[in-house]
């Protein structure tokens, strides 16, 4: 490879490269350890495509067999059969300390309904909203078409699949099933700007250029948000944009006008851009899948129904309406399909069935003897 007219992320397009990094291939190590002796002017672009390569593969999923599905079944119908004794705060276990260092990760069973209820702020949006003096953000490029939509600096997720990715800036960021990060077409040391479709779980980091601390824009659907540096949750499923702060501070654009957030702040924006904000909830119950969990508190199953069809690809349908109305409250420990499926047929006495892309959930018939 010649020494000069490529980028870091060439790097980490080569397979031989990715393999050296890996060292999965003794030939591969061989060559591009030499290649770095040789070139020590590029010693940037090869530690910046390095750390690429190892953070795109720290996702690996769980491959379960049936006896450790079962097992998995066995331990949430228990916990779904205990009442909860006690309500613990989240910051008394020791390997959330360890886990903020990267990621806010999830919360075990979910302490209740009435519990989180009872601490929801009901802080009117209008106290909170201010008129933006910037104008009107620029029109978001279409989905499909563009050049970030194509260009090397795109990062997709199938559905089923989840994937860690560290952008050119330093900052991490959790893509969840069927989601995509693209990074704006003029992205530059003081231009740090993203384009969400889907959901993603951002680490940023703070950053200066030329004196001056540089923003990190992410634009979901309508909404534009303003980050510093912080740990926040966006998505854009089911035709509205919810964003949820963890920590630090992230101002939302919505219509020329602006909302700063706050640690525990909900907020959600439909498509006619009418907001909707909840504050002092608990936000890793809404980053917990990015601990590969799925965690449920009094979800109907119509809404489980919606994220099946978001993270895996299949359209679901009840036989009797009034199932979708059950509500489920428990953390499902792996983001399989199968754990999912086999949890709801157990913790509901169901019978869910594959008909090519689509669920048919109707309830178990009990023979009589």
């Amino acid at each position: 490879m010649k020494s000069e007219g490529f980028t870091s992320f060439d790097l980490v397009d080569n397979p031989s490269f990715r393999a050296y990094v890996d060292g999965s291939d003794p030939e591969a190590v061989r060559f591009w350890t030499d290649w770095v002796a040789q070139h020590p002017d590029r010693q940037h672009d090869v530690a910046e495509a390095t750390r690429i390569v190892r953070a795109l593969g720290d996702y690996r999923p769980r491959g379960l067999t049936p006896d450790q599905i079962d097992a998995e079944i066995r331990q949430l119908q228990e916990k779904l059969a205990t009442p909860v004794a006690e309500v613990r705060p989240l910051w008394h276990r020791a390997w959330l300390w360890q886990a903020a260092a990267t990621f806010i990760l999830a919360m075990g069973l979910l302490s209740g309904w009435w519990y989180l209820r009872q601490r929801t702020d009901s802080t009117p949006v209008a106290d909170r909203m201010t008129n933006a003096a910037q104008p009107a953000a620029p029109p978001l490029p279409a989905p499909e078409g563009t050049a970030a939509d194509t260009g090397p600096l795109s990062y997709r997720t199938g559905f089923g699949e989840r994937r860690t990715v560290t952008l050119p800036d330093g900052s991490v960021v959790r893509l969840n099933a069927n989601s995509e990060l693209a990074l704006a077409s003029d992205w530059s040391p003081g231009n740090r700007e993203v384009i969400l479709t889907g959901e993603a779980f951002f680490q940023v980091q703070k950053q200066q250029h030329d004196g001056k601390r540089v923003k990190f824009i992410v634009r979901a659907a309508n909404v534009a948000v303003e980050v510093l540096g912080t740990t926040f949750d966006v998505s854009t499923r089911n035709r509205k944009v919810k964003v949820v702060l963890n920590e630090g501070k992230i101002r939302l654009n919505v219509a020329q006008r602006t909302l700063d957030l706050q640690p525990g702040d909900l907020v959600e924006v439909n498509k006619s851009q009418a907001i909707t904000l909840r504050s002092r909830i608990e936000p890793e119950e809404h980053s917990a899948w990015t601990a590969d969990e799925l965690v449920f508190d009094e979800t109907p199953l119509s809404d489980i129904a919606q994220l099946i069809e978001n993270n895996y690809g299949y359209r679901v349908a009840f036989t009797d309406p009034a199932l979708a109305r059950r509500r489920l409250t428990a953390t499902v420990p792996d983001p399989s399909l199968d754990v999912l499926l086999s949890a709801l047929e157990k913790a509901f006495s169901l019978n869910i069935t594959r008909q090519d892309k689509t669920l048919l959930i109707q309830s178990a018939r009990v023979s009589k003897p």
